[in-house]
């Protein structure tokens, strides 16, 4: 049971009042397995008859009170920062919002699969999928009033509050997309293709930058009918991430696997920074076809002939295994982004 903030203030006050503190030195008694708190006893002494009241059972008594409670929502409280990364899949930030107890999947895939959000031009129809949001909110952090989003686990109806939340975040960054929404507009590919592309440019610039070329790479690959060939797109259908994949991960039937479809996948694969949507929408002019990013060197290098795009391959797989060893090179991680 919580004490009123009132009661506990004018509790300890009257204990420091009335009260003469006198703490007796006693040697510290040796660690239990069972007990968490071991503290020497306080003596208070005064006008009153003696009393000893230990430390540890004031503690419970504070912990009782509410003292140490952790924060509630309400009138004055601090405001609930939501931060979507860069790199990450909606997959990702539904994962973190559900573990900090702000919605959950199921929440996010019901607001997914209703007919909200028909304000917003870029929003897919509806569909019970998380890719619907996939890519549409800028990076950053936000913050959202204490009031805004109650926890669900105090609600009488869990579930419906959970997808309040939902709906509530969603529509929130949604608004906070507007100026990505004007810049998509611009180029010579749709809007949304805009945001697709940027999503790609997003994960192959694994160290944020060259984000133009990469993007003329693709812009003139898509010229020329040749498949995108992006390892990314193709992670996101695997749903993990090696340094090199094999011949069996390019196999996968997907709609994104882009080393046997040609053009855009149907969906971002990531939320992108506002650098990444710019050489989207407005690459530079260049002659390039190749890339390929050494994971040792952190560098990305670049081509016009596959000859010399196989050189830099072999080049960037040998310093890997030097580095790392050969059995980290088919290594797989679900968890990580390429940027760490």
């Amino acid at each position: 049971m919580r004490l009123p903030i009132e009661g506990r203030d004018r509790f300890i006050k009257c204990v420091i009042m009335k009260l003469k503190i006198r703490c007796k030195k006693r040697t510290k008694p040796a660690a239990s397995p069972r007990r968490f708190f071991s503290f020497p006893p306080v003596h208070f002494s005064g006008g009153l008859p003696p009393l000893a009241i230990s430390v540890r059972l004031l503690f419970a008594f504070l912990v009782l009170g509410g003292a140490f409670a952790p924060p509630v929502f309400g009138a004055g409280g601090r405001a609930t920062v939501v931060e979507v990364k860069r790199g990450e899949r909606m997959s990702d930030l539904a994962r973190r919002l559900e573990s900090r107890g702000l919605t959950t999947r199921a929440a996010l895939l019901a607001v997914a699969a209703s007919d909200r959000f028909a304000a917003y031009p870029l929003v897919p129809p509806p569909r019970p999928s998380l890719s619907r949001f996939e890519g549409l909110f800028p990076v950053g952090r936000f913050d959202f009033p204490a009031d805004s989003l109650p926890p669900p686990r105090f609600s009488p109806e869990p579930a419906r509050q959970a997808e309040k939340n939902a709906a509530a975040i969603v529509d929130r960054l949604l608004r906070e997309a507007a100026a990505y929404d004007r810049t998509a507009e611009g180029g010579s590919l749709p809007p949304y293709d805009n945001l697709i592309l940027a999503s790609i440019v997003q994960k192959e610039a694994v160290a944020g930058v060259d984000y133009g070329k990469i993007s003329s790479v693709f812009h003139n690959r898509l010229r020329q009918g040749i498949t995108l060939s992006s390892c990314p797109a193709v992670e996101y259908a695997l749903g993990y991430h090696r340094p090199f994949l094999t011949l069996g991960d390019l196999r996968i039937d997907s709609p994104y696997n882009l080393y046997r479809r040609k053009g855009l996948p149907p969906t971002p694969i990531c939320f992108f920074t506002p650098g990444a949507l710019r050489a989207a929408v407005a690459p530079p002019s260049t002659h390039l076809l190749f890339f390929v990013f050494d994971w040792t060197t952190g560098k990305l290098s670049f081509s016009r002939a596959y000859p010399e795009h196989q050189r830099q391959v072999k080049r960037a797989v040998l310093d890997y295994i030097k580095a790392h060893g050969r059995a980290a090179l088919r290594k797989i991680s679900y968890d990580k982004f390429y940027h760490e």
